[in-house]
C-alpha cells in the first residue's frame, strides 16, 4: 500500500530485445506503476550466469522497493530514501555474490543495476555499472547517472584528454558491478519532476548504439508516439551488437481534461 500521493500521474513503458548478434538476452527490466518503482539490469558472465544475475537483481529490487514504499510517508526525508536505495542494492549484491560462490558455473557472475522510485514531486534513484538513467525535458536529454567504467574514471581525472581517452579506452570496461565482489560503491541521487518530463533507464545496448544527439531525437519520437520499441528499432538499425533494453517513464497532469486538451488542441 502506498502511503503518499504523487504530484503527477506517471506513465510506465518498457521494451527489450536480444539484438542482431547475441543468442541470449541478459538484460532484465521491470516496473510497478502502482508503487511508482522501476529496476533495470544488464548481466555479465558465461554459462548464462549474466542472465541469472540480472534476473535476480531486478526481481529482488522490485520486491524490496515495494516493501520500502509501503513504509514511506509524506514526511520521509530525501536522504533517508536515498540511503534506503543504497542499502537495497548492497543487500542484493551480497545475495548475488553468495549465489555465485555456491555454483562453479556461476562464479563471478555480475550485473549492472539502475533502480528508482517516485515520491511526491521527486524521483530517487541509485545505480551501479554502466546502465544509465536520463531526464528528457524541454527537448533536451541529460544523463542523471555517471558510468562506473574505466573510461569515465579516466575522464574524471583528466577531462582535458576526453577525446583521446574515448579513442583509446573501451567504453564497456565496468569498474563496479553487482555480484562480482562482496563490497561495492553505489551512486545515488534525486531529481525534481515536472509535467511532461520523460525519464529513461537504458542498458548500454541502447545508449552505446547511437550518439547522444541521436538518442535525444529518438526519445522525442518515443515520447510523442508513446512507444518504447522505437528505441529498440533504432538501436538495431545503428548497431544491434548487444542486447537493448529501455524503461520510459513520463509525467503528466492529474487532470485528464488538461492532458486531453494539451494533446489534441493546438
Amino acid at each position: 500500500m502506498v502511503n503518499y500521493s504523487l504530484k503527477y500521474n506517471m506513465d510506465f513503458r518498457k521494451s527489450s530485445d536480444v539484438g542482431l548478434v547475441r543468442s541470449l538476452n541478459e538484460d532484465h527490466a521491470n516496473f510497478d506503476k502502482n508503487y511508482h518503482i522501476f529496476a533495470l539490469a544488464d548481466g555479465m558472465g558465461g554459462h548464462q550466469a549474466g542472465e541469472i544475475a540480472s534476473a535476480m537483481a531486478v526481481d529482488l529490487s522490485i520486491t524490496e522497493l515495494k516493501n520500502y514504499v509501503e513504509t514511506l510517508t509524506n514526511k520521509t526525508q530525501p536522504e533517508k530514501i536515498k540511503n534506503a536505495l543504497v542499502k537495497i542494492i548492497e543487500d542484493i549484491n551480497t545475495k548475488i555474490y553468495e549465489a555465485g560462490q555456491k555454483n562453479a558455473n556461476h562464479k563471478g557472475m555480475g550485473t549492472t543495476i539502475v533502480i528508482g522510485l517516485f515520491h511526491e514531486a521527486s524521483v530517487y534513484y541509485a545505480h551501479v555499472g554502466d546502465s544509465r538513467f536520463y531526464l528528457y525535458r524541454n527537448r533536451l536529454l541529460n544523463p542523471l547517472t555517471q558510468d562506473h567504467t574505466l573510461l569515465q574514471e579516466m575522464i574524471n581525472k583528466t577531462p582535458e584528454k576526453e577525446q583521446e581517452l574515448n579513442a583509446t579506452i573501451h567504453s564497456n570496461i565496468v569498474t563496479q558491478a553487482l555480484g562480482v565482489r562482496e563490497h561495492l560503491n553505489v551512486s545515488t541521487d534525486s531529481c525534481e519532476i515536472m509535467i511532461d518530463d520523460t525519464f529513461l533507464a537504458t542498458t548500454d545496448g541502447v545508449h552505446d548504439a547511437m550518439s547522444h544527439r541521436e538518442l535525444e531525437k529518438t526519445t522525442q519520437r518515443a515520447f510523442e508516439e508513446k512507444d518504447t520499441t522505437i528505441f529498440i528499432d533504432t538501436s538495431n538499425e545503428k548497431s544491434g551488437s548487444d542486447n537493448a533494453t529501455v524503461i520510459m517513464i513520463t509525467t503528466c497532469n492529474k487532470n485528464k481534461w488538461v492532458n486531453w486538451l494539451k494533446r489534441y488542441v493546438k
